[in-house]
């Protein structure tokens, strides 16, 4: 890890980039795996190409019907079969989800009267603020909730992608979306969701991928918009239609779903060589969001009191480090990978 000190957090000396298998060697028994299911994980990739086909179809079909009271019950009936089988090609067999415990989150207990539910009960216009570390947590949010998902401007403005969007980008290593979004901020998105009938609203605040250990520092441009009406309408959204998901992958050796360095392709070629890949997901309902924020004022406390609760959902340690860190952690990561390799060839020739 002495390499890689650079792109550690100065605060808590965690290494938010660096992938948990880093220092892993290979044995015997899994290079013998990955020989047997090389052929295997390329008909994978192949397959998968079907559902995303399909996804892609029933987004176009589903974008004629202007009722929404109609299309987005078809949407989720249509994404969560193909998100489905997109993941279960990927070896995600099983994701159990379920309400982070409130002892865990340290928030008082929920009322008797109040049903939590699980995540899919996310209805229009509503916020689900998320941890980001992978194409997979996209799949995998889309199959839930069928939501379209908010991408911030440099300067603070969203704009709203569809799910296979959002896939395509999250494969890639890219900063903020450039010009002007489509709204002015946060808040504006959620309500032309609600008013349009479009499903709930995905965000991921850290603004790019972590390694699934730590909660990255979050947008402050996004989720603190300068307009005052912008900020007490999204203070409003956080305190009454907000749902945090906390996704939790293995921290072993073994290679799994946070993407952090290699290309998207590749990146899927290696979960689909692993046999079965594993993910939880840890819900946190908008009563137990409102709850923890009643005596929270201003939109910074809110939105660190949403960051702690899906940190603690996750398990994971809050850095003081900026997803633009992770351009550069890539990079270097992608230079010195190639001059590694190039030394092992000279060393064989």
């Amino acid at each position: 890890m002495e390499k890689y000190r650079q792109f550690a957090d100065e605060t808590t000396g965690v290494h938010p980039f660096v992938p948990v298998w880093v220092n892993h060697r290979i044995s015997t028994v899994g290079l013998i795996s990955n020989v047997v299911m090389g052929p295997v994980a390329i008909l994978r990739l192949v397959l998968l190409s079907v559902p995303l086909l399909l996804l892609w179809i029933a987004f176009l079909l589903t974008s004629l019907i202007p009722v929404g009271a109609v299309r987005q019950p078809l949407r989720r009936l249509l994404y969560g079969s193909f998100c489905r089988l997109a993941l279960v090609l990927l070896g995600y067999l099983h994701i159990p989800e379920a309400q982070a415990d409130f002892r865990r989150l340290r928030i008082r207990p929920p009322s008797r009267e109040y049903s939590r539910g699980p995540l899919g009960h996310a209805g229009h216009g509503s916020l689900v603020l998320c941890n980001f570390t992978s194409v997979v947590d996209v799949v995998y949010l889309t199959r839930r909730v069928a939501p379209l998902f908010a991408v911030a401007h440099g300067d603070g403005s969203i704009s709203l992608l569809s799910p296979l969007s959002m896939m395509q980008r999250s494969l890639k290593f890219v900063g903020p979306m450039t010009g002007k979004g489509q709204y002015p901020h946060l808040a504006a998105a959620c309500d032309a969701a609600l008013a349009s009938s479009l499903g709930p609203v995905v965000f991921f605040p850290e603004g790019g991928k972590s390694n699934g250990t730590c909660v990255l520092e979050w947008d402050a441009k996004a989720m603190a918009p300068k307009d005052k009406k912008g900020a007490e309408a999204l203070g409003e959204i956080l305190k009454k239609r907000t749902w945090l998901a906390g996704i939790a992958h293995p921290r072993q050796g073994a290679y799994s779903g946070p993407h952090t360095v290699f290309g998207g392709a590749f990146h899927l070629f290696l979960l689909s060589l692993r046999v079965y890949n594993y993910m939880k997901v840890d819900v946190v309902a908008p009563a137990d969001v409102g709850g923890s924020l009643k005596d929270k004022e201003g939109l910074q406390d809110m939105g660190a009191q949403c960051r702690t609760l899906i940190g603690r959902a996750m398990g994971g340690t809050l850095v003081a480090t900026t997803a633009s860190r992770a351009l550069e952690f890539e990079k270097y990561w992608r230079e010195t990978y190639k001059k590694k390799r190039y030394v092992q060839k000279k060393k064989g020739a």
